[in-house]
């Protein structure tokens, strides 16, 4: 989830379901520390889906966020997936039988891809990438489908594709990661890198870890 307000917007851009879930969990505190008050609950393609953060990039670019055919859908380790975009669909297929739901599923990323779309509106978009979900490491060696690691290539590739997609906006990131996941001395504009320490969660994170770096980042 994010949440956005008729100028600002908080922007989960994954990796993972633990960005949108703490987001959602420190809603309240975004709208006291930014002065928004007219933030509200805002999902978009990359919520409750892993996808590689490279991945997440051509999804941008193209717009493309599910897949047009049915075809294109698999299971990888038991799990709905789209091989073109490595993304994998937790919550979005409630058996194997896809075909029966593909078309429902196709009109929900539609709305979804236009909620992502109207950001151009906002004056200000902080969008947040964390590959900081603990469970992340055992998913990657199961699937051989997920690259957890975050470097500069990536980065700078995601933050241009979204200065491309919202040239009008302010665009910032905040990039959350364990100091074993991401590539060091990363330098790029508008982006600020934060180191968490490892906490005992599966794939929640840590609730105070997340609300001290949105004090930190939003409340200069």
């Amino acid at each position: 989830m994010s949440v956005r307000g008729n100028e600002l917007s908080i922007v989960s851009l994954g990796m993972s379901c633990q960005t949108a879930y703490q987001i959602k969990r420190q809603a309240a505190l975004l709208a006291h520390l930014t002065g928004a008050a007219d933030l509200r609950p805002l999902t978009l393609p990359f919520d409750w889906v892993i996808r590689s953060p490279g991945d997440t990039v051509g999804a941008i670019e193209a717009l493309s966020f599910y897949p047009e055919s049915v075809r294109e859908m698999t299971l990888n380790d038991g799990i709905p997936y789209w091989a073109r975009r490595r993304t994998f669909y937790w919550h979005d297929f409630d058996s194997p039988d896809f075909a029966a739901q593909f078309d429902e599923v196709a009109g929900k990323y539609r709305h979804l891809t236009d909620n992502f779309v109207g950001l151009g509106t906002c004056r200000r978009n902080v969008f947040v990438i964390s590959n900081v979900q603990n469970n992340l490491e055992l998913h990657a060696t199961r699937t051989g489908s997920i690259d957890i690691f975050l470097d500069a290539d990536t980065l700078r590739a995601t933050t241009q594709s979204i200065a491309r997609r919202f040239p009008a906006s302010r665009n910032e990131f905040l990039v959350v990661s364990y100091r074993d996941r991401i590539a060091p001395g990363i330098d790029l504009p508008d982006t600020r890198i934060a180191l968490f320490p490892r906490d005992p969660s599966e794939w929640e994170g840590a609730d105070a870890l997340w609300a001290s770096i949105f004090r930190t980042v939003l409340g200069d």
